[in-house]
């Protein structure tokens, strides 16, 4: 077995959980050995799974063509979204809430059809091919071994007992790599709108409203682009040796109709009855953030990866506790009421066996595994939710 194999894995998404909640990171991704976890037993359609389908409509939009065997141009658009959306909600039951709620407005809701149809017809109508976008390949999976942090290394070095076991023991036999960091790029593209053409990651984001960015600039899941990309995407051939990752798009989709139909101007902005421009522009529909990262930041991420990395190894083994931490997320919580049984004394295995079944957290990065994000029949294919 090479090195790589033996290194456990770690995702973003993993990442999140533990940091959200140890508990639900313990049900969802540790409930048994190497990546096993709980998912309930019908599929929750609600934000995530709807967030989850429009990545795959724009995924089979942006992924160019075959022809001839052979990929075309990444200027060249592939299959329309809202095909895709029709297929992918055929069968969804779904209600979507469409509007932030407030004590003093109404809860709008739509079916999840016919939102994703909606947001996609405004989204091409919006940005229609992205001719500047030269798309290297959609749901790109990548793979990085991370190193041991310097914090870290003087701990082992000097065989301090504050170190769990596990990570020592890690440190004597994995050649200096703490984890396998695996995960999916959205979209890696070459912006020929700037100059210079530089390569950037274009994240999709379905949301409710529009909130601060101002926490992006130390979000782990862009970090972790930046500081991985470059050499996978390079090492792939997808970029030259000469070229690196600067900086990552957020594409943000809002979960609404559009409402709003005051005249605008050819800036798309909205009018007033005398023709001027108007202060209350409203809430965009669609709207992108462009994150840079400078060296510096992308060297503090690849630390932190590796401290996250220590803390899961720790709970894993045992060597700390696991914490629960209540908050508003339990709200949409796939174990919400798990967590209720098991803080009530309850039957917790058997709330388990009655409302749960095993999923593998990381089948998408597997040897040989289908990569479940690409398309339609891929995610069915795969199994992976």
């Amino acid at each position: 077995m090479s090195l790589n194999n033996q290194l456990p894995m770690l995702r973003n998404s993993e990442r999140a959980a533990f940091k959200r909640c140890q508990a639900q990171w313990n049900w969802a991704w540790n409930y048994g050995p190497d990546g096993i976890g709980l998912t309930p037993i019908f599929e929750p359609q609600g934000a995530r799974w709807f967030g989850s389908m429009l990545h795959i409509a724009l995924a089979e939009w942006y992924t160019p063509p075959m022809k001839d065997g052979k990929r075309a141009s990444g200027f060249v658009r592939g299959k329309d979204p809202r095909e895709t959306w029709e297929e992918l909600c055929k069968e969804a039951y779904a209600n979507i809430r469409t509007t932030e709620y407030a004590e003093d407005t109404e809860q709008e809701w739509a079916t999840a059809k016919e939102l994703g149809a909606v947001m996609l017809a405004g989204y091409l109508a919006e940005y229609g091919i992205d001719e500047a976008w030269e798309v290297l390949m959609p749901e790109q999976r990548f793979d990085a071994k991370i190193p041991f942090n310097n914090r870290q290394k003087k701990m082992l070095e000097s065989s301090d007992n504050r170190m769990n076991l596990s990570t020592r023991l890690r440190f004597n036999s994995s050649g200096g790599f703490i984890t396998r960091l695996v995960g999916t790029f959205d979209m890696p593209i070459r912006d020929h709108s700037v100059a210079g053409e530089p390569i950037k990651i274009v994240d999709h984001k379905s949301t409710g409203k529009k909130e601060s960015i101002a926490h992006l600039t130390k979000d782990d899941q862009i970090g972790t682009y930046i500081s991985t990309a470059t050499g996978f995407l390079r090492k792939a051939k997808l970029i030259e040796a000469s070229e690196a990752v600067t900086g990552v798009i957020f594409n943000y989709l809002r979960k609404s109709k559009p409402k709003d139909d005051r005249p605008q101007n050819e800036k798309g902005q909205f009018l007033n009855k005398d023709g001027s421009v108007s202060k209350n522009q409203g809430v965009p529909l669609f709207w992108r953030e462009e994150i840079p990262r400078n060296k510096a930041n992308r060297i503090r991420q690849v630390v932190r990866i590796a401290d996250d990395a220590e803390a899961i190894g720790a709970v894993r083994s045992g060597a700390l506790p696991v914490l629960k931490n209540p908050g508003e997320h339990c709200a949409w919580c796939d174990f919400k009421e798990l967590c209720d049984v098991d803080e009530d004394g309850g039957d917790v295995e058997q709330f388990i066996h009655d409302a749960f079944k095993l999923q593998d957290m990381y089948a998408d990065h597997r040897q040989g595994a289908i990569n479940s994000k690409e398309s339609v029949e891929s995610k069915k294919e795969s199994g992976v939710r």
